[in-house]
């Protein structure tokens, strides 16, 4: 894809983030995913209510404080309490939210997306930089995540830690689970990273949900993250959705293994990318041309412009 294709994709995703973060329709003639099998009704069901979280992030704080959305009512996230929105400045170029789930046992983060065209501008820069702290697989110099990234993770880094902290002292039993859409599935996964080897919360009570996620860091990264003790990583992408393609792999970026791909035939298939070094070439992999920027704002059919 040339360059400059590259950067109209990835503005149009900007732009359509604030006015969708959409479901995916059947297509038609569309084909399941070769090799891979449907994921179960009950973990599809866990997806679409993490995915309603991520939406919640694109309203505003007053609407996040107030859990005021249209959705917010919703069964599985009806009982959201205890709301903290944060941000990283007055501007709140990057923005996110602290809650209790009472039905889940669980801490919610969660992680807005770019919210202008700035943000994902920012994006597709693919410089890599040393994981801070990284610590079991592989040497730290081996591990490196994207600069941009972990530049915007360390903005709200300190809220994040001191969040968790006090959430996880009143709810000592409870999980804790990180999400976010587009750039705030990357963000939720570094979050992760950071406060397990930080020592605020063991790597077995934390699920990691994103949706739309980018490529975070290379294959040593990839190895770290499978290697790392999560209760769950899950990568939900949908269809021909594009950013999950970025940074590209000849720049020396891989996905850690937890795809689930919403297939063109609009199944939610599990990937084999275990075994496959991070990424199953049966799931996403299988689109290599004409990816799509609307399909990154699509994900289970929920419009954020419609529950703000």
């Amino acid at each position: 894809m040339r360059a400059s294709k590259l950067l109209t994709i990835v503005a149009a995703s900007a732009t359509a983030a604030m006015g969708q973060l959409v479901g995916a329709a059947p297509v038609p003639g569309g084909s399941s995913a070769t090799g891979s099998s449907a994921d179960t009704a009950a973990n599809v069901a866990k997806y679409k209510t993490s995915v309603k979280l991520d939406a919640v992030t694109y309203c505003s704080a007053a609407v996040v404080t107030d859990w005021g959305c249209t959705i917010c009512g919703d069964s599985d996230i009806a009982d959201i309490h205890s709301i903290t929105p944060f941000s990283n400045s007055s501007s709140a170029t990057l923005f996110g939210y602290g809650a209790v789930s009472t039905s889940q046992a669980s801490i919610v983060i969660a992680y807005r997306g770019a919210h202008n065209i700035e943000n994902w501008i920012s994006t597709v820069l693919f410089d890599q930089t040393i994981l801070p702290d990284a610590t079991g697989l592989g040497a730290d110099s081996d591990v490196k995540v994207h600069q941009g990234f972990l530049d915007d993770y360390e903005a709200l880094q300190a809220t994040t830690r001191g969040l968790a902290k006090t959430l996880l002292a009143a709810y000592p039993s409870y999980s804790l689970t990180l999400t976010g859409h587009s750039l705030g599935g990357a963000l939720a996964l570094l979050a992760a990273i950071d406060l397990v080897n930080h020592g605020t919360v063991a790597a077995s009570k934390v699920h990691v949900f994103t949706a739309g996620q980018p490529r975070v860091g290379n294959q040593a990264f990839s190895d770290y993250v499978a290697g790392f003790g999560f209760s769950s990583y899950i990568r939900i992408v949908n269809q021909k959705d594009v950013v999950p393609h970025l940074p590209y792999e000849w720049l020396g970026y891989r996905h850690a293994p937890g795809e689930r791909w919403i297939d063109l035939a609009n199944v939610v298939v599990l990937c084999d990318d275990a075994s496959n070094g991070g990424e199953d070439t049966d799931c996403m992999n299988t689109i290599t041309t004409d990816e799509d920027a609307a399909d990154h704002t699509t994900y289970f059919g929920i419009l954020n412009q419609t529950i703000c």
